[in-house]
C-alpha cells in the first residue's frame, strides 16, 4: 500500500469520530450556511473559493492567536461545502418543472 492511499484510509476512517465533535459540526454549519449565503448574489465557483479562504483564514488566525491549525477543521469545512453545493446549484438554476 502507497503512503498516500495509507493516508487517505487513515483520514477516511476517522471521519465520522471526528463529525461527532461540536467544533467539527459548527465548521460543517458554518461553511454550509456562508456557501449558500454567497452563493444567493455570487457565482458558485466565487462562492466555492471565498468559502474555502474564509475557513483557511480562520485556521490561520486559530495558528497564531487561537487553539492552532486544524486540518481537520479544514476537512469539515470542505464537507460542509460539499454538503452545500447541491442546494447552491438548486437555487442559482431551478429545475424546469
Amino acid at each position: 500500500m502507497s503512503l498516500l492511499s495509507a493516508l487517505f484510509q487513515s483520514v477516511v476512517s476517522g471521519v465520522p469520530a471526528l463529525i461527532a465533535q461540536r467544533d467539527k459540526q459548527k465548521h460543517v454549519a458554518c461553511s454550509f450556511g456562508l456557501y449558500l449565503l454567497l452563493v444567493s448574489f455570487a457565482s458558485l465557483w466565487c462562492a466555492l473559493v471565498t468559502t474555502l479562504l474564509i475557513g483557511l483564514a480562520k485556521e490561520v488566525w486559530d495558528k497564531y492567536y487561537g487553539s492552532g491549525f486544524c486540518y481537520y477543521d479544514l476537512l469539515s469545512n470542505c464537507i460542509g461545502i460539499g454538503l452545500a453545493m447541491p442546494i447552491g446549484w438548486l437555487l442559482i438554476s431551478p429545475p424546469s418543472l
